[in-house]
């Protein structure tokens, strides 16, 4: 089991390999930023992989990705390995995966790949190994100018939770994001009927204890976490709120619904959220 949802907190830069399947879209260069940040830390090895499709735009925006990795790769002293084949993509992602430690993928956020499925939510179906997915607001290609800085991290009381903080706590431990702001965000659901202003007992006590829960947090990855409570009708919609009021660089979820018919047409909070942020979404599935 990844470092992601193990009981052990000393270990966040326990990876020794990395594989990023790219299959050629603008938005995979989130996922490659996110890739190389990990490895910088944890000294792993990322292994590009991609499947040829004899589209000349994929492979034209396939080899400039893979140009910038090797380029950025090279300042930030990872090390980079190469594949190409012309396998089914799915089949063959899980088949290398099997030798790393985590998978890291673009996400697109088209419904119409949603709802008929892509490689990605095919891979995490399937995977073996833990799954990350990495999706962008951009359908051109764009390069970051600024290192990621500031974090929003929603805890939501599930389990999946624990690999959101532990993946964000392995970013910031990387030499390129520096000066970081860390968020953990809890939202309180109020329902339609009720006045946003009420605010009962049970609500005061909840968020006391989520202010316990991020002082945990904070003590145990060493890292300053500010918790930040608000409340709202709906969950999705408060943290894509919160993250444009404060200017969110990313957006970290563990996820425990993986992509299937039913989520795709009737939505979770983490699928609205990598729907309408406005800033890079990473989403956390267990195998």
């Amino acid at each position: 089991m990844s470092y992601l949802f193990t009981d052990e907190w000393g270990t966040y830069y326990d990876m020794d390999r990395i594989i990023l399947p790219l299959e050629g879209f603008p938005a995979e260069i989130e996922a490659l930023e996110v890739a190389l940040y990990l490895a910088e830390c944890s000294r792993a090895v990322v292994k590009l992989f991609h499947t040829e499709e004899h589209d000349e735009r994929k492979e034209q925006i396939f080899e400039s990705l893979r140009d910038l990795a090797v380029e950025k790769a090279g300042r930030m002293r990872v090390r980079v390995e190469e594949e190409v084949c012309e396998d089914n993509p799915v089949d063959a992602i899980l088949t290398r995966a099997e030798d790393h430690d985590l998978i890291i993928m673009g996400g697109k956020r088209r419904f119409r790949e949603e709802i008929f499925g892509s490689v990605s939510s095919n891979v995490i179906r399937r995977a073996q190994r833990p799954v990350v997915i990495v999706t962008a607001p951009v359908d051109e290609w764009k390069i970051r100018e600024e290192p990621i800085r500031r974090l929003l991290i929603p805890l939501r009381n599930v389990v999946e939770d624990r690999a959101a903080v532990k993946l964000a706590a392995t970013l910031t431990s990387s030499a390129t994001v520096r000066d970081f702001e860390m968020a953990a965000l809890h939202v309180l659901t109020l329902p339609q009927t009720t006045p946003i202003s009420a605010y009962s007992e049970n609500m005061k006590e909840d968020e006391r204890q989520f202010f316990k829960e991020v002082g945990e947090l904070t003590r145990l990855i060493a890292r300053p976490i500010t918790p930040n409570v608000i409340v709202g009708r709906n969950v999705g919609r408060s943290i894509v709120s919160f993250a444009e009021e404060h200017r969110s660089d990313i957006i970290i979820l563990g996820e425990r619904e993986k992509p299937g018919p039913f989520t795709r047409l009737l939505g979770t909070e983490a699928l609205y959220v990598r729907r309408n942020a406005p800033c890079s979404v990473v989403l956390i599935y267990r195998p």
